[in-house]
């Protein structure tokens, strides 16, 4: 699978672009001209097997979640919880998700950490309040862009969720995901690194 960043890197190749969703690359990988995705232009054989694109809150387009109701089986609405971590499938569609990201302040005991929930910083009357630090959640777009025909998305996107919380130096979820792997280097560049493995051979030497 690959990963790509919407935020900065949507306007490189035609079928990230939400506008040419239905653009169909040709035989060659290529689109109005131009490779349609990321390795697109490679021999199938090569090819990515599938192509998620995530984008954060910081983009302009994507929704922040604000507020969560939960529907019983009778139809009955009510309102959830005030903060959330769950991956949400957007409505009319089958492969875009937000996935809802929770600072670690909100989960403070100032009131201040908590009061993005209900207003908003120019809409806060109190003078105090408005010169506090505030959180609110935040949240990143997954859309899965290429899959294996007649695969279901769902399976790629909560792949992308996880690896967002699998953060190499920060103990709750990042904004894009992050392979495992990458903790190798960060375990060989650790000053108290005591692994035994010679990663160059690839096998154990003691």
């Amino acid at each position: 699978m690959l990963y790509v960043s919407g935020d900065s890197t949507r306007p490189v190749w035609p079928l990230l672009s939400n506008k040419n969703a239905d653009l169909l690359p040709d035989a060659d990988g290529l689109a109005d001209g131009r490779p349609a995705l990321p390795g697109a232009t490679l021999a199938p054989e090569h090819r990515p097997r599938a192509v998620i694109r995530t984008t954060s809150s910081a983009d302009p387009s994507i929704p922040v979640p604000a507020l969560f109701h939960e529907i019983d089986e009778d139809g009955t609405e009510r309102d959830g919880d005030k903060t959330s971590n769950a991956l949400f499938q957007l409505e009319g569609t089958d492969t875009t998700f937000l996935m809802s990201r929770r600072p670690h302040q909100m989960d403070g005991k100032t009131p201040s950490a908590k009061s993005g929930r209900t207003q908003g910083r120019w809409s806060c009357d109190d003078k105090e309040q408005q010169a506090e630090t505030w959180h609110n959640l935040t949240g990143t777009e997954i859309a899965v862009i290429q899959r294996p025909d007649g695969a279901d998305a769902l399976p790629y996107a909560l792949t992308a969720a996880r690896l967002c919380n699998h953060a190499l130096a920060w103990e709750h979820r990042t904004r894009h995901p992050l392979p495992i792997h990458a903790a190798i280097q960060m375990d060989k560049n650790h000053p108290e690194y005591r692994r035994t493995i010679d990663w160059e051979a690839d096998d154990t030497t003691g």
